[in-house]
């Protein structure tokens, strides 16, 4: 059971770094983008996120948390 434990905890903590990694990677492509960019040229750019693959991994996150959670309140009672 601990095994269990510390591997649905890793994998929900991964998702959530994953997350955050993408959100992050996205941020610095959007701001190389404006740096390279001319300042006299207005060009509209659209910069697609990707917010719904970072909002779906942290929704899915909470999941193997609260598992694992249970598991280690589970043997405290």
């Amino acid at each position: 059971m601990l095994i269990w434990k510390y591997l649905l905890m890793s994998s929900g903590s991964g998702m959530i770094l994953a997350a955050a990694g993408i959100l992050t990677y996205d941020l610095c492509t959007k701001t190389r983008s404006r740096k390279a960019s001319p300042p006299a040229a207005v060009v509209p750019q659209v910069v697609n996120g990707h917010w719904s693959i970072s909002l779906a991994l942290v929704l899915l996150a909470w999941g193997p948390i609260l598992v694992a959670v249970g598991l280690m309140l589970g043997r405290l009672v």
